[in-house]
């Protein structure tokens, strides 16, 4: 019982840094800095990722 427990979190935690990484790297200022202005902040009202706010 405990060892599938630890088997499915080992698993989760990839795949949520992943899944993770991929929102964070969707967000409108990393639009910006890789293709410049675009109107996908004013369609999407997506939280900014930490790191990304500095690019704007």
């Amino acid at each position: 019982m405990s060892r599938s427990l630890t088997y499915i979190l080992t698993l989760s935690i990839p795949i949520l840094l992943v899944l993770t990484n991929i929102y964070f790297f969707m967000t409108p200022s990393y639009l910006d800095y890789e293709y410049g202005k675009s109107d996908f902040h004013q369609r999407a009202r997506l939280p900014r990722a930490p790191w990304c706010a500095a690019r704007v």
